[in-house]
């Protein structure tokens, strides 16, 4: 695991660019094989798993958000088309 992916996906969090975070935190869940002994037997990945789900769920709201957004946008331009 490597710090610089590991502490990396915060940055990326405060600018809302989940991709990047979900990318990142599997990349901080590799093991090189010329680490010396390797990979731990059970390592704790406690903090990836928190972080993944945090940047899938606010994945999943804005996916959520942009249909209706879209929907708000053409009913409004209707009204506003309606009135004039």
């Amino acid at each position: 695991m490597s710090k610089l992916y590991f502490l990396r996906p915060f940055f990326w969090l405060e600018k809302k660019k989940y991709d990047k975070v979900l990318s990142l935190i599997r990349l901080s869940r590799e093991w090189p094989e010329n680490l010396g002994v390797g990979k731990p037997y059970d390592p704790d990945e406690r903090i990836q798993d928190y972080v993944e789900a945090f940047a899938l769920e606010q994945q999943e709201k804005q996916r959520k958000q942009t249909p209706c957004v879209r929907k708000w946008l053409i009913i409004r331009s209707r009204y506003t088309m309606a009135v004039r």
